[in-house]
């Protein structure tokens, strides 16, 4: 289970650098646009900077000064000691899926889905998505309401459970139980 949990804690690792990509900034943190220039006006706080890339130009890598680095290294300690110190763990959660291509677009999630996971130490527990909702707006020229995400009544949500010795994967549509050993 600590392998779901560290795949877990991975997505989001990569949703969040996924985001900071997005933002294309220089070293000190300054969005920049083409060919690592600054922008003639600073992008909104919290949303990525307008980039005007020439096809085929490669934006700068994202690095870490050394304090940054440092910095990163402690949090990352601090948060593998306080999570070796968690025998079980149970929480509802909520996954919101964006389409870029066929999605609505912006902030908008294409999909919300409900679920529940669960760990137990050393290496127990499961991921089960419960309810999935669409979003198909009423009226497309208004803002997105909560109305607008319509519950799948009859869609059945991924579904993984490691018991220690595999991890379990039931793929509903298909009428199969994969199952993919664990290394010893």
């Amino acid at each position: 289970m600590q392998r779901i949990l560290t795949f877990c804690l991975s997505l989001a690792v990569a949703v969040s650098f996924a985001q900071v990509a997005s933002s294309q900034t220089v070293g000190n943190g300054v969005p920049t646009t083409q060919a690592g220039q600054l922008p003639s006006q600073p992008a909104q706080l919290g949303q990525p900077a307008a980039v005007n890339a020439q096809p085929g130009l490669v934006a700068p890598p994202f690095q870490l000064s050394p304090v940054e680095q440092q910095f990163v290294d402690q949090i990352l300690q601090m948060w593998e000691d306080s999570s070796s110190k968690i025998k079980t763990f149970d929480c509802r959660f909520e996954r919101w899926e964006y389409d870029p291509v066929f999605g609505p677009g912006g902030d908008t999630p294409m999909i919300k889905s409900e679920g529940q996971l669960t760990y137990s130490k050393p290496d127990k527990g499961s991921f089960k998505i419960e309810k999935i909702s669409r979003y198909k707006p009423k009226d497309p020229n208004v803002a997105p309401q909560p109305a607008d995400w319509v519950l799948q009544k009859h869609e059945v949500g991924e579904h993984w459970v490691c018991d220690g010795n595999a991890v379990f994967e039931y793929k509903h549509e298909k009428k199969q139980l994969v199952v993919q050993p664990l290394p010893l």
